[in-house]
């Protein structure tokens, strides 16, 4: 059985999968919903999603245009904030 090769977390192809499946899943899309606004199809997403697939530049600026956020977004790691946590005595 082949081994898939996935991208390390700390990479950048690795923080634009895992944006371009956290907006997805912010705006509550499905794959296809995506794929419709996108322009790009569902399979392709599926392994992208997966950290399986490369991206190109026009691919990236195709989600950042679905998700009408500026490219930079997905380049960057998110940090979500911890907003229950209770102040420090």
């Amino acid at each position: 059985m082949k081994k898939i090769k996935r991208y390390d977390p700390d990479t950048t192809p690795a923080i634009i999968c895992e944006n371009i499946k956290r907006l997805r899943l912010a705006n509550d899309w499905t794959q296809a919903e995506l794929s419709d606004k996108s322009d790009i199809s569902e399979s392709y997403i599926t392994k992208i999603e997966r950290k399986i697939k490369n991206l190109q530049s026009s691919t990236v600026a195709a989600f950042a245009e679905a998700f009408d956020v500026p490219v930079d977004v997905l380049y960057t790691k998110y940090h979500p904030k911890n907003e229950e946590q209770s102040p420090s005595n």
